[in-house]
C-alpha cells in the first residue's frame, strides 16, 4: 500500500475531514466489534485472537488512537504513521486472522467483518494520505489551477503558430538545435 497520494484539487477540505471523521469511527467501530468477539469466549483467543492482536503487538488498537491524535493535532508525522500501521494490520494482522478463523471454522460474519475492516483500513488510508499531501502543500490547489491556465494559453498560442507558419515549417525548424541558428534565420526567411 502506498502511504502516499496527491493532494486534493480543491481548497475545501471539509468533506475530506468529514468522511476522514466517518471512516475513522467505523474503524474504530470495527475494532471494538471483533474484539469483543475475540475475547468474549476464551477459546477465541486461543484460536484466532492471538493472530489479531500479537502478530504485531497492538497495531491493529494503535491505529485508531494515533488516527485521532493526528486529526486532533494536525500532526503529518502522525498520519503518515497512522498510515503506515494500517497497511501493517492490512497486510498481516487481517490476513493470518481471517485464515485462522477459517481454520478454526469461525462464523463467517466475522469473516465478512474482516473484510468490511480491510476496506475500511484502506480508503482510511487513502483519505489520510490526500489530508497529509495538503498540509504539507496547501497552496497545491490554486498552483495546480494557475498552471493549467498557463499550459492552456501556451497551447493555444502553439495551434495559432501552427496555423500561421504551417506544421510542416514547425517541424523543420524544432528538428534544428539552437546551434545552427543560422540555417534557422535561413529557412524563416524563406
Amino acid at each position: 500500500m502506498k502511504s502516499h497520494g496527491a493532494p486534493p484539487n480543491t481548497k475545501d477540505l471539509s468533506s475530506y475531514f468529514m468522511f476522514y471523521a466517518c471512516m475513522l469511527a467505523l474503524d474504530i467501530l470495527l475494532l471494538v466489534n471483533f474484539t469483543f468477539h475475540i475475547f468474549i469466549k476464551p477459546s477465541n483467543f486461543k484460536s484466532f485472537g492471538w493472530a489479531f492482536t500479537l502478530v504485531l503487538f497492538g497495531v491493529p488498537y494503535l491505529s485508531p488512537i494515533f488516527a485521532f491524535l493526528a486529526a486532533l493535532t494536525g500532526n503529518q508525522n502522525m498520519l503518515k504513521l497512522t498510515g503506515n500501521m494500517n497497511s501493517m494490520t492490512i497486510v498481516f494482522n487481517i490476513p493470518l486472522t481471517a485464515l485462522m478463523c477459517v481454520w478454526n471454522n469461525d462464523d463467517v460474519l466475522y469473516l465478512l467483518m474482516l473484510a468490511v475492516m480491510l476496506v475500511t483500513k484502506s480508503v482510511l488510508s487513502l483519505i489520510t494520505a490526500k489530508i497529509r499531501m495538503y498540509l504539507s502543500n496547501p497552496r497545491f490547489a490554486s498552483n495546480n489551477s494557475k498552471l493549467i491556465k498557463i499550459l492552456r494559453r501556451q497551447r493555444k498560442r502553439m495551434e495559432v503558430r501552427d496555423d500561421i507558419l504551417g506544421k510542416e515549417l514547425v517541424e523543420q525548424t524544432e528538428l534544428l538545435s539552437d546551434e545552427n541558428i543560422e540555417a534557422k534565420r535561413r529557412l524563416m526567411a524563406g
